[in-house]
């Protein structure tokens, strides 16, 4: 039987500084495509009339880079070790991986966890170019 062409959610525990995370093993094709246009902007219209359809063929998309480390973070992060004092009760409490915690994490922290993002991705990839004969990116 040859290989599955469905991808199993399996996650992949890193260490990131005094904690870890859990990230997927790979995303889906449906993952992939979601990260992918989650940067795009997309011009926006208010037709009139027939006329102002001209509009929709001259349209530029663009590409908006500057959130594409936390779009990032969010598609391949399921869990972290990330806890947070509950001002009520003083307690330390976990905090789920949502766009807005990714927004307030420490810059240091944040760029560890998006370099150990980045090595969990280029060993898969990696691998995933063994498997299929395809030449590494340092081959290139």
């Amino acid at each position: 039987m040859g290989k599955s062409w469905f991808i199993a959610p399996k996650t992949v525990r890193l260490v990131v500084a005094d904690g870890w995370i859990d990230v997927k093993e790979r995303l889906t094709y449906r993952e992939e495509q979601q990260f992918a246009t989650a940067m795009l902007k997309m011009p926006s219209f208010k037709l009139r009339d027939a006329g102002d359809q001209e509009k929709i063929g001259n349209a530029e998309v663009s590409f908006d880079t500057t959130r594409s480390d936390a779009i990032r973070m969010l598609t391949w992060i399921v869990d972290w070790s990330a806890e947070q004092e509950n001002p009520r009760t003083g307690a330390m409490e976990r905090v789920p991986v949502t766009m807005e915690a990714i927004d307030q994490l420490d810059p240091e922290l944040a760029a560890a966890i998006d370099e150990a993002l980045t090595g969990h991705i280029a060993a898969m990839e990696a691998r995933k170019n063994s498997l299929t004969g395809a030449p590494s990116p340092e081959a290139k």
